[in-house]
């Protein structure tokens, strides 16, 4: 059962304070998201669930900020690395992005996840995905962490007048879809120049 698993979870989890707590609170939605879809038991979206109720226990714990935010993170995002060996390398590149400093984290708990639910195993069940990881750290092209462009940049190349407060969500808009467009740029070997970024703005957000 779940309690039975989250035990075995806590073994192979980090031995930090924030490692555990994830290891006790990642599946704590599964009750509430339980479902029996032709003769199989699924966890709908129990991350997203999981991350609500484990915020809101922690803060009532009164446990600090900066514990609750990486507890949080690794509750929502504990999922990910199950699907993503044979993922895009854009898809890493983001997941990297994401993950930032609790990468490491969040694949250890990932691989104590499912040891506990499929045995223990003798090589790390992540392995394949941690390879790409540091092929992809490793590579000429690094992961963007930021868009090529500031906001400043991205206002000048859309036209956005200082103080137009209705083209205002265009500059987060606009940052994000370069993150992306770099990413693409990335899996190709190339890296996305200021000029080039600025070009694929205007062709995407046009007035």
């Amino acid at each position: 059962d779940v309690f039975d698993h989250v035990m075995w979870v806590l073994d192979g989890a980090p031995h930090t304070i924030a490692g555990q707590l994830a290891a006790l609170t990642h599946d704590l939605a599964k009750p509430a998201t339980r479902q029996v879809v032709e003769d199989a038991i699924k966890f709908p979206k129990h991350e997203e669930l999981g991350a609500v109720i484990a915020e809101q226990m922690l803060k009532r714990l009164k446990f600090d900020s900066e514990t609750i935010t990486k507890v949080v993170k690794l509750v929502k995002e504990h999922m990910r690395p199950h699907h993503l060996s044979d993922s895009s390398e854009k898809s890493i590149r983001k997941f990297i992005r994401d993950l930032g400093d609790d990468l490491q984290d969040c694949l250890d708990l990932a691989q104590a996840d499912e040891g506990a639910t499929r045995g223990p195993l003798r090589v790390p069940s992540n392995q394949k995905l941690r390879d790409r990881i540091e092929q992809i750290k490793n590579s000429p092209v690094k992961v963007s962490i930021k868009p090529v462009l500031n906001g400043f940049e991205i206002m000048k190349a859309l036209g956005i007048e200082p103080g137009s407060r209705t083209r205002l969500p265009e500059i987060g808009k606009a940052g994000k879809f370069l993150l992306d467009v770099a990413d693409d740029y990335a899996a190709e070997g190339k890296e996305l120049t200021k000029e080039e970024a600025a070009k694929v703005l205007q062709q995407e957000f046009k007035p």
